[in-house]
């Protein structure tokens, strides 16, 4: 080809757009609220995927206004990916059921939202991997063979489902309670204690919230003597022996970004596993381990980010 045709070759690409390199990627981004962690994972997000955000639109904790973003965003923002970060971004859209694919942050069990049918969303989660949850447990305690748990279905069956499938790994036994109310989490309380767990494991659902479910936990711990594994640093003050929480919204938004690129690779949203919190707090509450007449390993002290003293 002669130098001519090669310079006028390069002219039309040019004019064309077709400069050689990857076109931009446009991303639109729903906020569940205007909040510092969720800025924070947008900020993750951007540092992961260098992607260019055309839009931000926060929907000011308001579902209704949601929805209605979603369907601005698709007509007038028409992005390649929606990114939406927080609980009520992700139900805003599932109920909204965008065409363009959705990737999600800082949501605690997705599951319990995408259920209703949304194939095209997929993200980062808040949860901490259950696993990592029971490799510490073990760590605790190697002799610790029956961990016991009390669950709703619809919240958090999803993780009891991969909690099953870790403790077979570990050689534990699972055992778990489905309950549908506080008093049903409370009576199934004592059923664990009749069967003997040597470990109690709160789950990310509603009847954590329940002041009084939270008190009977405790309340059992110090009785039979055995390790409450919290899910927040509050839990650990209020006198669970350890606990184990997400620690960095922008490493969220981090991982939700390594989740957009497989997207706009060309994966099906339904074919990427949303993932769990790699950044992992870890409270320890010696005091509480005196009362359960427990020496915490010194290995577990050294990965604690704090200790309660």
């Amino acid at each position: 080809m002669s130098r001519h045709w090669v310079s006028h070759l390069a002219l039309v690409l040019v004019v064309l757009g077709w400069s050689g390199t990857a076109c931009a990627t446009d991303v639109a981004v729903l906020l569940s609220a205007e909040v510092k962690q969720y800025r924070d994972a947008v900020e993750g997000f951007q540092d992961a995927t260098k992607y260019r955000i055309v839009a931000t639109h926060d929907m000011r904790a308001d579902l209704a206004r949601g929805r209605q973003l979603v369907r601005q965003i698709e007509q007038n923002d028409r992005p390649d990916l929606i990114y939406a970060v927080g609980i009520y971004a992700l139900q805003a859209v599932v109920s909204a059921k965008p065409r363009t694919p959705v990737v999600f942050s800082m949501v605690m069990n997705p599951p319990s939202i995408t259920r209703a049918g949304a194939v095209d969303v997929t993200g980062a989660s808040m949860n901490v991997s259950t696993l990592q949850t029971l490799q510490l447990i073990r760590q605790l305690n190697p002799n610790i063979k029956k961990v016991g748990a009390i669950y709703d279905q619809n919240m958090t069956g999803f993780l009891i489902e991969k909690a099953r499938s870790a403790a077979e790994q570990l050689g534990v036994e699972l055992v778990a309670k489905k309950v549908q109310t506080p008093a049903e989490a409370i009576a199934a309380l004592g059923q664990l204690q009749k069967q003997g767990v040597e470990a109690l494991w709160m789950m990310p659902d509603r009847f954590v919230r329940s002041r009084a479910v939270l008190t009977q936990m405790i309340l059992m711990s110090y009785r039979q003597k055995i390790p409450l594994v919290g899910l927040t640093r509050r839990h650990a003050e209020y006198g669970a022996l350890i606990s184990l929480s997400w620690e960095s919204s922008k490493d969220i938004g981090r991982q939700a970004g390594g989740v957009a690129k497989d997207i706009i690779a060309g994966k099906a949203p339904k074919d990427v596993p949303f993932t769990t919190a790699r950044e992992i707090n870890i409270v320890v509450n010696l005091k509480a381990a005196r009362k359960l007449g427990i020496t915490v390993p010194k290995a577990v002290l050294a990965a604690a980010d704090s200790v309660i003293k």
